[in-house]
């Protein structure tokens, strides 16, 4: 468990170093980069629909990338969240718990985002601020249920062990 603690904190400080990055590249770069996902993107729908022509906005590209880049954000935190709290060994987990932290630094780090590309002379927006902070959420509250149902499962299971080692006992 110690081993998956460090690789994940790694790939999180990755994470963020990469959507930093990002932000520091000068903006005809990154409309370069952008085109050119977005090209890639063209090409496989093209080939797995059978459509000669589709397009898709330019926007569109740049802002599920925004969405994506911080889900993936949102899940690393929240592993982290359960990796480094005893969270999942309590009896009741609250959802709470669960998303508070993940959330917070999400919010935080979407922040400094929007501030590096301010700085370093490209557009920053409050809306991506938002749409970065929605795709954490997303995740996290996706992540959070998946664990609390897992875990809430896991706590019935020992209960009704337990009620059908005492009945035994009491025969």
């Amino acid at each position: 468990m110690k081993k998956f603690r460090v690789i994940l904190t790694i790939l999180t400080i990755l994470s963020l170093l990469g959507i930093w990055g990002q932000s520091c590249i000068h903006r005809d770069l990154s409309e370069e980069e952008s085109n050119v996902v977005k090209e890639i993107i063209e090409e496989v729908v093209q080939v797995v629909t059978g459509e000669q022509e589709f397009h898709i906005p330019l926007a569109f590209v740049r802002k599920a990338a925004h969405f994506t880049e911080y889900a993936i954000l949102g899940l690393e935190l929240t592993g982290l969240t359960v990796l480094y709290t005893d969270v999942l060994k309590r009896e009741k987990i609250k959802l709470i718990s669960l998303f508070l932290a993940p959330a917070f630094f999400s919010l935080i780090s979407a922040m400094i985002d929007e501030s590096i590309q301010h700085f370093s002379g490209r557009y920053c927006s409050i809306f991506d601020v938002w749409l970065d902070f929605s795709g954490a959420v997303f995740s996290i509250l996706i992540l959070s249920f998946i664990l609390i149902k897992r875990h809430n499962k896991k706590i019935n299971n020992d209960v009704t062990k337990k009620i059908k080692k005492t009945n035994k006992a009491s025969r």
